[in-house]
């Protein structure tokens, strides 16, 4: 559409979207809020405790341990009523909670 003045003018309608690109739309949204949901892989050959919660009982196999200690492949680090923060040596950080176990070993899925 030309208007008097020599500029051109642009009407468009607007439609609903078919059925199929509801269906591209609405899985592409899913796909991208489906990856935040992926596991992530960490190196756990090592772990360091980095902080105890709620009292004294972080154990690695069964003796309690202190921040900064350093338990190694296959060993185990739980807890009892505490909860506590630890370190891999891939660089990822978790925090366990009360009456936890992780089992180091060559992965760790999250």
């Amino acid at each position: 559409m030309t208007a008097n003045d020599g500029r051109i003018w642009l009407i468009r309608s607007i439609e609903p979207m078919s059925f199929c690109r509801q269906t591209v739309a609405f899985s592409a949204c899913l796909t991208v809020s489906l990856v935040g949901a992926a596991p992530v892989v960490a190196n756990s050959e090592k772990a360091t405790i980095e902080e105890i919660l709620d009292g004294d009982e972080l154990f690695i196999d069964d003796q309690k341990a202190k921040v900064e200690e350093t338990a190694q492949s296959p060993q185990v680090i739980s807890t009892g009523v505490s909860r506590g923060q630890i370190a891999f040596s891939g660089g990822a950080v978790g925090r366990i909670n009360r009456q936890s176990l992780v089992k180091l070993g060559s992965s760790c899925f999250f």
